[in-house]
């Protein structure tokens, strides 16, 4: 028969597989590699689209005051867009919450609100053994930058979707008008 563990002897094994269990919880995370993906090349020459203040109002180029007006309403009361500006906010203040400072170098930060003698001393940029604060500030800041070009998405799609559906109406318009 088998030597079976005494309760005296198991308190030390189970202590040690507890710690072991614990301590493989604060492992780094894995860093993360851009997938190497090989494109055909007719992509090759494809430059990413930056939007600048010249075409972010792109239906004016139409010079139709009534479309204008379509897209101003469309965009001060549409639910996808205030959604989307919900979520740029929640991202904002889930990058406060991670502790990124508008600097964003790690430095030593003394936060104070107005109105108060109260201070907060942000050290957890400081001490970090095993990244874990590193990771969700990048997490959180990966989660902003989604959340801005999700927004741009939408806005995007909803003033292409109004001037499309106004210059077909146009059109059936001009082909009634012409019958």
């Amino acid at each position: 028969m088998g030597k079976s563990f005494s309760r005296g002897a198991r308190a030390p094994l189970l202590a040690a597989l507890t710690g072991a269990t614990l301590l493989s919880g604060c492992a780094s995370p894995i860093p993360f590699e851009a997938p190497n993906m090989r494109l055909s090349d007719r992509y090759s020459v494809v430059v990413p689209v930056v939007s600048t203040t010249g075409h972010s109002r792109w239906w004016e180029g139409f010079r139709d005051p009534v479309l204008n007006r379509l897209i101003e309403e469309a965009g001060a009361g549409n639910l996808s867009l205030a959604e989307a500006e919900a979520r740029i906010r929640e991202a904002e203040a889930e990058l406060r919450r991670s502790g990124q400072s508008v600097s964003g170098d790690g430095r030593l930060d003394l936060q104070r609100s107005e109105g108060s003698e109260s201070g907060r001393l942000n050290l957890s940029a400081l001490f970090d053994p095993f990244g874990v604060g590193k990771a969700r500030r990048k997490s959180a800041s990966a989660r902003l930058d989604a959340a801005r070009l999700s927004e741009v998405d939408a806005r995007r799609r909803l003033m292409g979707d109004i001037a499309e559906t106004y210059i077909d109406m146009r059109f059936f318009q001009q082909s009634v008008a012409e019958r």
